[in-house]
């Protein structure tokens, strides 16, 4: 029975039509013969990389409604939490996997029930474990180990606690949640259903490996840094589309190196000035101790990171009202690169509040 959590109302009927065939794609591809944990890697899997996180959420323009609206979310490709987790229970359910939607301190996601996972002693046990689909939207996307696939309360409440946060705090719903999947049978159920390889290996290995070989040679550290933007369009060429996901991998991979040294480096969203619906558009802004502040945006339409002088994009593009009165309003409202060595040491929004770009797993 379909009930009004649905969001009917922010449906169209084509929406509907497109996402029921959609979801019947995914359950036609998963062999008869497998378990039950398998398909749930694999729709994991398939949401994750047919689903992005908005962003334009805690903006002035953010579409509250259509973000968390089924069948909006999965033709749009964009929702936040409680909607991508209502996408992924209604397929699993449709699988015949049972899954609650449970809410921590401002954050949704799934527990598993009666769900058989194998173990350390190569048994299989019965019970519940925590799902969730939203941190998990990088690592599917771009090939990574999933962190937040079948973990107990008791070790997903330490790895909040690793972080700081409270987002899977729930002791009412989740204290019978004490299943927890070890390492080494994740990638053995991923390499099952062809993601990872037979070694257990994720495919973002290869571009972790080669971002460090390009830092390893004499080039200029400018001329690395738009290596590294091409290889992200080599490996993922919709990189411009799912903001917050690439924002994770360009933060934790490819300008997270020993060898890249800066003075300021951010990477956010922006808007372009003549767009009246002020949709998002990825920029990494850099300033170099030799060459000084470099400035890109990700083009959808070219598929490619742009460079632009400071003067170009300042003309060009704008933050949004929300960025800067949230995380600037001690600094009057400035913009990332127009702060201070001394004001830079405060939250921006490309740190916070994004519930993806901290805390999704790009392991391999």
């Amino acid at each position: 029975m379909i009930n009004d959590s649905l969001a009917i109302g922010n449906s169209t009927v084509n929406e509907y039509k497109n996402s029921e065939l959609w979801i019947e794609s995914i359950l036609h591809k998963m062999p008869s013969n497998w378990t039950d944990i398998q398909k749930v890697a694999y729709i994991d899997n398939e949401v994750g990389k047919k689903i992005n996180y908005s962003p334009d959420f805690y903006t002035e323009v953010f579409d509250e409604g259509g973000a968390r609206a089924l069948w909006k979310i999965i033709n749009s490709g964009y929702g936040v939490c409680n909607g991508i987790a209502q996408v992924e229970q209604y397929i699993l359910a449709k699988a015949g996997i049972d899954a609650q939607i449970v809410s921590g301190e401002g954050h949704a996601f799934l527990k598993l029930k009666n769900i058989e996972l194998p173990n350390k002693e190569g048994k299989y046990v019965k019970g519940n474990t925590i799902l969730d689909p939203t941190w998990n939207l990088t690592a599917q996307k771009y090939g990574g180990m999933p962190n937040y696939f079948c973990k107990s309360y008791k070790k997903i409440k330490k790895m909040d606690n690793d972080m700081d946060t409270l987002s899977h705090k729930n002791d009412e719903e989740l204290s019978d949640a004490t299943l927890n999947l070890d390492e080494q049978n994740l990638r053995q159920i991923y390499s099952s259903i062809g993601i990872a390889n037979e070694n257990g290996e994720f495919p973002i290995k290869d571009l972790k490996e080669i971002s460090k070989i390009l830092y390893l040679t004499e080039l200029p550290m400018e001329e690395c840094i738009k290596k590294q933007f091409l290889l992200l369009h080599k490996y993922y060429p919709e990189f411009a589309t799912c903001i917050n996901s690439t924002m994770s991998v360009l933060e934790n991979i490819l300008l997270n190196n020993e060898n890249l040294t800066f003075n300021d480096c951010v990477v956010n969203r922006v808007y372009e000035r003549q767009d009246k619906q002020k949709r998002a558009v990825l920029y990494v802004y850099i300033n170099l101790p030799e060459s000084g502040k470099k400035f890109f945006y990700a083009d959808k339409n070219e598929k490619q990171f742009i460079e632009l002088s400071q003067s170009e994009f300042e003309e060009k593009f704008e933050c949004y009202e929300m960025d800067m009165k949230e995380n600037m309003e001690e600094y009057n409202c400035k913009r990332p690169w127009e702060l201070t060595i001394k004001e830079q040491e405060i939250k921006r929004i490309d740190k916070t509040p994004n519930e993806l770009v901290a805390k999704e797993g790009v392991d391999r």
